[in-house]
């Protein structure tokens, strides 16, 4: 990826406030979530590079472009989503779950943005990026009984000779996302995905034993 032409995502603007009241079930997913990660893991020591996982982390809500916000001089780490919206929560939780240590202490995971307007071969750039954080995104939705939406961002206009270009390559997306779910299911989720899909598991289904889990989530969402 060339970086003159990416831009970086918006800077996070700490005067920005979320939303004074989220939705209810958007609360419940929020609190479920710092109730999980803001705290420190105090028995997680197995290696000086897991002790970064000790970093407190923050879900919060009501920003105008979603950001996250890396752990600094003992403040905790922020992940920020975009104003009540229950996909977007999870779709940043999702991008955290994947993101390895190092990626973890920078703002944004140190990731620069390509903006919409991105022409095909971009386009397809951005799935490949894109397929591993939705298909996490999938699992928590049906987790906590949402539903979920492939985003294949880049709202703007294109040139109409693409159209049927990005047409195939969005059915393509459609394709990653369901074989990258499929590859979780077999190899096993993230461990803090995995974590996040157990917690909202046993609070949005607890009808559904631990020991089904894995094929109720393969069920609910590639039909199997």
């Amino acid at each position: 990826m060339n970086s003159t032409n990416l831009k970086p995502y918006p800077h996070y603007n700490p005067q920005l406030k979320p939303l004074p009241k989220p939705r209810p079930k958007l609360e419940q997913v929020i609190q479920l979530f710092n109730e999980l990660f803001a705290e420190p893991a105090q028995n997680d020591l197995e290696s000086l590079t897991a002790r970064r996982d000790l970093a407190p982390t923050r879900l919060i809500g009501g920003f105008p472009e979603p950001f996250y916000r890396s752990p600094k001089n003992g403040r905790e780490a922020e992940i920020c989503f975009t104003h009540d919206y229950l996909n977007s929560c999870l779709h940043e939780v999702a991008h955290w779950c994947m993101a390895g240590a190092l990626r973890r202490g920078q703002d944004d995971y140190g990731y620069w943005y390509w903006p919409d307007g991105r022409d095909t071969e971009k386009q397809k750039e951005f799935f490949k990026v894109e397929a591993a954080p939705q298909a996490l995104e999938w699992a928590f939705a049906k987790a906590c009984d949402s539903e979920f939406r492939i985003s294949c961002d880049n709202l703007s206009d294109i040139p109409d000779k693409e159209i049927s270009e990005r047409e195939f390559s969005e059915k393509e997306f459609s394709r990653q996302l369901e074989n990258r779910l499929q590859d979780f299911l077999d190899k096993g989720f993230p461990p803090r995905a995995q974590k996040w899909i157990d917690c909202l598991m046993e609070n949005f289904h607890p009808e559904v034993s631990v020991q089904n889990r894995l094929a109720w989530l393969t069920e609910k969402t590639l039909g199997i």
